[in-house]
């Protein structure tokens, strides 16, 4: 067993090919910028590793500056499996007027063009304000390789913007549990916390994320929260499919709140709730909302509908209402 913790150091900074394996322990690491525990350029690959209690310690212009990753920052190809993330925190602080803080409570993936794989792991009560567990930040590039997100539970991690994860570009993410994440406090210019599981933020181009074959239970987004699951915003397309959608709560929309295009195909939507819409809010004008084979039960919306409200056209196929 390896086991590293540096306290006030900078993390480990990795240029090359790197394996960490064999049940190595990296605990109570504090770094000021990128990566509470590593900093990797070069390909690396993490398995059956425990990250602990890592932090990222700045906040002041954080989010500018793209600090964060309270465990890894990786603007390389990155595969990372079997592995727990518990208690990484990128520093932030999410009240007004003083707003700010680091992306990636546990890993930051940096204007990235290489494949990355994470997958088989846990990622518990991780903190960061954009993306409490992970973000996926592409400034000036637009990652051409495969991105995917798999096989993971992602359980109490807390943000402003994605508790569990938060995007620029795609990004597979597929048959992972999502439970008891949320999102609180209040953001710049009179924004709401957006997404207490994902958030999809616009991108240099139009992209789409495929969301499929998750579990998402008891999420909730806090302080009028606009989404208890997902989030999207203009320039991107959400597909979801074969996803259990339950008990999730927010004060806006219970499951998603949808800027632009998106799909939903033989998902289950199961006792969420909202103050306003109790599952989907459309608030495009301009694209269209295609719902087919979905099964909505006991979901409750106080102010527009149990169901749905939408600004422009939507398709409803071969779905059941309770």
């Amino acid at each position: 067993i390896y086991t590293l913790s540096l306290h006030d150091a900078l993390p480990i900074s990795l240029s090359n090919i790197v394996e960490i394996n064999s049940y190595s322990v990296f605990k109570d690491n504090n770094a000021t910028y990128r990566g509470g525990a590593i900093y990797s350029e070069g390909a690396l690959t993490v398995t059956d590793s425990n990250f602990t209690n890592n932090q990222m310690t700045t906040h002041d212009k954080a989010g500018k500056n793209d600090y964060g990753g309270g465990a890894i920052c990786a603007l390389g190809e990155l595969s990372v499996s079997t592995s727990n993330f518990i208690e990484n925190l990128a520093a932030h602080n999410d009240v007004e007027p003083n707003g700010d803080g680091g992306v990636a409570g546990a890993i930051l993936i940096l204007n990235n063009t290489n494949t990355i794989t994470i997958q088989t792991s846990n990622f518990t009560k991780n903190s960061g304000r954009h993306g409490g567990a992970i973000t996926i930040n592409n400034n000036d590039k637009q990652n051409p390789n495969e991105v995917t997100i798999t096989q993971n539970n992602f359980v109490e991690n807390t943000a402003l913007y994605g508790a569990a994860i938060d995007t620029y570009q795609q990004v597979n993410i597929t048959y992972n549990n999502f439970t008891k994440n949320n999102v609180t406090g209040q953001g710049s210019g009179e924004r709401v916390p957006m997404g207490a599981a994902i958030c999809i933020n616009p991108g240099n181009e139009e992209y789409t994320v495929i969301v499929q074959n998750n579990n998402f239970t008891e999420n909730q987004a806090f302080d009028g929260g606009q989404s208890g699951v997902i989030h999207t915003q203009q320039g991107t397309t959400l597909t979801s499919s074969n996803n259990v959608y339950e008990n999730n709560k927010a004060g806006d929309t219970g499951v998603a709140y949808i800027f632009d295009k998106a799909t939903f195909t033989n998902d289950t939507f199961i006792g969420n709730s909202a103050d306003y819409t109790g599952v989907l809010t459309l608030l495009s004008t301009a694209n269209e909302l295609t719902i087919d084979n979905c099964t909505f039960e006991d979901n409750e919306g106080n102010g527009y509908g149990d169901i749905l409200w939408a600004r422009s056209e939507v398709t409803i196929k071969d779905s059941i209402i309770i």
